[in-house]
């Protein structure tokens, strides 16, 4: 890692993970749910809100507890360890007499995904080429034939494996078990493991390391055969699954993110669109979100002040906190409509429910001051004020350690900081 400013905020990723996981340790918070939640253990003084940790076994074990950490890695070890500790035998099993390697089926399949990713793949992505030659030379060698490249290396790889063809040996072996091994590593500081295309890659190459070892040793060659009411149970159960999966998991957020789009693109109907999403998928508080942020908007840019747009977004916001109660965004934006309407006291309340899921904010803790100050409530004031000076002292403390000799970036601002050392000591 690049010197000491890295390990420092990582291990301050980590012990909020770890602090998380600590509150819920059999189940976790739930998966994608980690950005929710980090906030309310984030160090005041840490410069990032990440979603992630950074460590893949703390993010696994952070969100699905101990159970889906010991599934996923359970996936890739229980393999590293057939390779380590299998014994390997000298003579691959020879071909029966006659029988000759399928030569158009698997061809035919490499030639057609090939073709995908080469001709379709370029048609989806649309990635920028660059202006001049050299530039689109090199992407395009990158970003689309050097992946056509691995896949056909694979392929022949697992083939000729299967065919009897080539013998893998050790080397392969080794080969495969290092790349994995080293992509474990790297993502103890790092969360690429979980991106689709690293992921994809990560479990492909441990899906090779099997088959090659099995070219190898005589392990794992059990074949099952269950009778056919199994089977048929095994598939209904797998059909219903699926027909949940899809229902449930994969089609609503399709369907919302679709009207979300559409919303982005109609200044004309994007309310009703974003009702309309935040009703294709009623677990997503995002597009209630965004239906009360554009009530804010026309209200604010309209020519007259209609008021009930305001109690409209109030609303919307309120539906979205029932949707996602750990996270504190919400809550702050529920507090700026309590303002617009004048309502100090519920503006406050609604502020004190966001602090208390990011208490190291140092911008929610300056507004409640000043809230505190309108409701004549000194001594919380006098808290909140100790508060915004002890998040922003702590966080120079780091921004010296992390960059030193440059000159300070404020995250609260010096003018925000000044003002609330000036009104700690008037109201003191």
């Amino acid at each position: 890692l690049p010197g000491g400013a890295s390990m420092l905020v990582r291990w301050q990723y980590w012990d909020g993970a770890a602090r998380m996981y600590a509150d819920k340790p059999l189940a976790g918070v739930g998966g994608g749910n980690f950005a929710a939640y980090y906030p309310h253990y984030k160090i005041p003084a840490a410069p990032e809100t990440v979603t992630d940790p950074h460590n893949f076994i703390l993010s696994l074990l952070s969100q699905y507890g101990p159970l889906g950490a010991i599934g996923f890695v359970a996936g890739f070890v229980i393999i590293l360890c057939r390779v380590a500790f299998s014994t390997p035998y000298e003579d691959s099993p020879e071909q029966k007499a006659g029988e000759k390697p399928a030569k158009v089926g698997p061809w035919g399949a490499l030639f057609g995904i090939g073709l995908a990713l080469l001709v379709f793949r370029p048609v989806l992505l649309a990635s920028d080429l660059g202006d001049s030659l050299d530039v689109m030379i090199y992407v395009i060698i990158i970003l689309y034939i050097v992946p056509v490249a691995v896949f056909g290396v694979v392929f022949w790889l697992l083939w000729a494996s299967q065919s009897g063809l080539v013998r893998p040996g050790k080397a392969t072996q080794a080969a495969l078990f290092c790349g994995i091994a080293a992509v474990c590593i790297h993502n103890l500081i790092d969360f690429a493991i979980f991106e689709p295309a690293v992921a994809t890659l990560f479990w492909t190459m441990t899906a090779c390391l099997f088959a090659v070892n099995s070219q190898r040793t005589d392990a794992g060659r059990v074949q099952f055969a269950p009778p056919r009411i199994a089977r048929l149970a095994i598939l209904t159960t797998a059909g219903a699954l699926t027909f949940a999966l899809l229902g449930w998991a994969l089609i609503p957020p399709v369907r919302s993110g679709r009207n979300i789009q559409r919303a982005l693109n109609d200044a004309f109907r994007r309310i009703e669109l974003f009702d309309a999403a935040a009703k294709a998928d009623p677990l997503s508080p995002r597009p209630l979100s965004l239906s009360a942020k554009a009530c804010v908007q026309q209200y604010t840019w309209g020519d007259t002040r209609n008021k009930t747009l305001l109690q409209t977004a109030a609303d919307r916001y309120r539906v979205a906190i029932q949707r996602n109660k750990a996270g504190y965004k919400n809550y702050r934006k529920l507090a700026g409509i309590y303002e617009l309407q004048a309502e100090t006291e519920r503006a406050f309340d609604a502020l004190t429910e966001a602090a208390r899921r990011y208490p190291g904010s140092d911008r929610i803790h300056l507004r409640l001051a000043r809230l505190a100050e309108l409701l004549n409530r000194d001594d919380a004031a006098i808290a909140h004020y100790k508060t915004v000076i002890r998040i922003e002292d702590s966080y120079r403390d780091q921004f010296k350690i992390m960059y030193p000799g440059r000159e300070l970036f404020s995250r609260l601002g010096e003018k925000n900081y000044q003002l609330a050392k000036q009104r700690l000591a008037e109201l003191k």
